[in-house]
């Protein structure tokens, strides 16, 4: 068996091997193989693991393939310092028990040939999701004031469970994002936000038996028309006898100075 200081220096090996196999790895698989040469057979691809679980990585050599050392490299925080020296090439990962955030996250092998040569596996992804139950969502910003059509914003999706362990689980698998009027907001699988006409509407976030509603309004705060000769003035005069003049308005629209508030009216009237 190898000690931990015999293996650190193979790990460094591979690591460089996977760099190396990037460009290797096209022409390897343009000589006729169907097989991979080196290829992740256990567990399968979007497996779903939870938090502080053990799991079995087995990586196989294509018949004709030899390695010399294999070893098994992941997405933050899945990396592994494990090199497997001869078949069967098995790997043990554990899933940090605290890891962050629900969601898919990527690993892959990479394998030595020969000195300074090397193939790289296609990655597989595996699915982290808490085993226990939901208790609670919460969900940042809690309500959504856009100024103008095209403003984006992101939401960040908090769930508590029943262990009273928390995670980001805003690119969870399991949650869903929509719309009540998309003609106002629109939402991806992301959970970020687009505005889209005036008016006020509702996005819906739902993981497991928790639903959250995060209200959105939409402002159309500048009055003139987008590509018109007379956009910026018809805005510039409607805030202006709004507000009071266009230094009040500046600084009710959360804008620094009245010339910033001159430059997102000649961005939003397109000059």
């Amino acid at each position: 068996m190898k000690s931990q200081s015999d293996i650190r220096p193979l790990l460094t090996i591979v690591k460089a091997v996977a760099v190396v196999a990037a460009f290797i790895l096209p022409g390897v698989r343009s000589m006729g193989q169907n097989q991979p040469p080196l290829q992740i057979t256990s567990p399968a691809d979007g497996t779903r693991v939870s938090p502080g679980q053990t799991i079995t990585v087995v990586v196989t050599a294509a018949p004709g393939n030899s390695f010399s050392l294999v070893g098994l490299l992941g997405e933050d925080p899945l990396g592994t310092d494990q090199v497997a020296t001869a078949p069967p090439f098995q790997f043990s990962l554990t899933i940090p028990a605290t890891i962050a955030a629900a969601r898919k996250y990527a690993i892959f092998a990479s394998g030595a040939t020969a000195p300074g040569q090397g193939v790289e596996s296609d990655p597989i992804s595996l699915d982290v999701e808490p085993s226990v139950p939901i208790k609670s969502l919460r969900v940042q910003p809690s309500q959504i004031n856009f100024r103008s059509a095209g403003e984006q914003i992101p939401l960040t999706v908090t769930g508590t469970f029943s262990d009273g362990s928390t995670m980001d689980v805003t690119e969870s698998s399991l949650i869903s994002y929509s719309s009540s009027d998309t003609r106002i907001a629109t939402v991806d699988n992301n959970g970020v936000v687009t505005a889209g006409g005036a008016g006020t509407t509702g996005i819906l976030v739902k993981y497991g038996d928790r639903l959250v509603p995060v209200p959105v309004s939409v402002h159309a705060i500048f009055a003139g028309t987008p590509g018109s000769p007379d956009c910026q003035g018809k805005s510039v005069s409607a805030l202006a006898q709004h507000y009071g003049g266009l230094a009040a308005a500046a600084k009710a629209l959360g804008y620094s100075s009245v010339q910033a508030l001159h430059d997102a009216i000649a961005a939003y009237c397109g000059r």
